[in-house]
C-alpha cells in the first residue's frame, strides 16, 4: 500500500511538471504570434494607405531619412 502511495505522489509531481512546461511553451507561442501579427499589420496598414492614396489621386511619398516618408502628397 505504501508502495501505491508513492507511486502516485510522484506521479503526481510529474504531472504538475508537464502542465508548467505546456504552459510555458503556449506563452512562448502566443508572444511569437503576437509579434509576427504586430509587425504584419503595420505593414498591411501602410499598403492599404498607399492604394486610398493612389484611390485619392496622390502620390506616395517614400523618402528614407528625412522623416516625412509615408504621406500622401
Amino acid at each position: 500500500m505504501q508502495t501505491l502511495l508513492r507511486f502516485l505522489r510522484r506521479r503526481g509531481r510529474a504531472a504538475g511538471q508537464g502542465l508548467v512546461e505546456y504552459a510555458l511553451i503556449l506563452a512562448l507561442i502566443a508572444i511569437v504570434v503576437l509579434g509576427s501579427l504586430t509587425l504584419v499589420g503595420r505593414k498591411t496598414n501602410q499598403k492599404f494607405d498607399q492604394v486610398q492614396c493612389a484611390l485619392d489621386g496622390g502620390e506616395w511619398h517614400s523618402d528614407n531619412g528625412n522623416g516625412n516618408s509615408g504621406r500622401c502628397r
